[in-house]
């Protein structure tokens, strides 16, 4: 497996990931996501509500009953 820009050559524990997000400040963590997402919209949004549709994003629509989303 080749190694990603920040050096991690395989998948975390649990305990790892949960040591590393008690590290994060929530305000912090809320700034970045906020500044990320706003670059992902185009300049002229402004005053618009952006929806976020759970079912879509998972493509359940395209599902059969038997099969579970998550």
């Amino acid at each position: 497996m080749e190694q990603n820009l920040i050096g991690i050559s395989r998948v975390p524990c649990y305990y790892w990931l949960l040591c590393l997000l008690k590290l994060i400040e929530p305000d912090s963590l809320r700034k970045c996501f906020t500044k990320w997402v706003t670059s992902l919209l185009p300049e002229d949004w402004s005053g618009q509500t952006l929806s976020i549709d759970g079912k879509r994003i998972r493509s359940t629509e395209r599902m059969s009953r038997c099969e579970s989303p998550l």
